[in-house]
């Protein structure tokens, strides 16, 4: 089930890229419009202003991770950004019910956005969009895979807003109907901890 939630997610993407390269041009600052850009044409610099279709001319502004380190505001803008982005989608996807396929999507976004949070440049944001993708895995594994995990309490080793994320995207699963009966006590103990 996430069909229409994807789209929304990649549309939000694609709208903190543009946001980020229109900054990354027309910054206040002069570091903004040279060092930052590694091909800016002359058409832009002769103020000629078409609209940024994300293609073409306007992908070749694009910031290039590593090619010129970013101001500090600049830098605390992208983090920002990208930190409001990572809540946002974070809270989503944990009020959603998840199927096999959206779970499989659901990682195919988490990596979109991993990628995001490398171009803004904010660490944080890829390691919150790793964790989210760590605990987003139970929605792939098969029945027999999650209760062997939780009998062994692999899931216990590591971050424990992990696990905790983990244990709610559990008990979302389309199946977790089917897997209650095998895995409700279980999990009710593991949450109580």
């Amino acid at each position: 089930t996430l069909p229409q939630s994807t789209e929304g997610c990649l549309s939000c993407v694609a709208l903190v890229r543009w946001v980020m390269n229109e900054w990354l041009y027309h910054g206040p600052t002069r570091l903004h419009r040279t060092s930052s850009l590694p091909h800016a044409s002359a058409s832009r610099h002769s103020g000629c202003e078409e609209p940024w279709d994300g293609e073409g001319e306007g992908a070749a502004r694009q910031h290039v991770p590593g090619k010129a380190p970013l101001d500090a505001n600049t830098k605390l803008l992208f983090e920002g950004l990208g930190e409001g982005m990572m809540k946002l989608f974070r809270c989503h996807v944990l009020k959603q019910r998840y199927t096999a396929a959206g779970g499989e999507r659901l990682l195919l976004d988490l990596t979109t956005l991993q990628e995001l949070g490398r171009e803004l440049g904010a660490e944080r944001v890829v390691d919150g969009f790793d964790r989210l993708a760590q605990a987003a895995n139970i929605l792939v594994l098969n029945a027999a895979n999650i209760l062997v995990m939780l009998d062994e309490n692999t899931a216990l080793f590591g971050d424990a807003l992990v696990f905790q994320d983990m244990l709610q995207l559990l008990i979302l699963r389309d199946d977790w109907g089917q897997l209650k009966g095998k895995l409700k006590a279980k999990v009710s103990a593991l949450m109580s901890k």
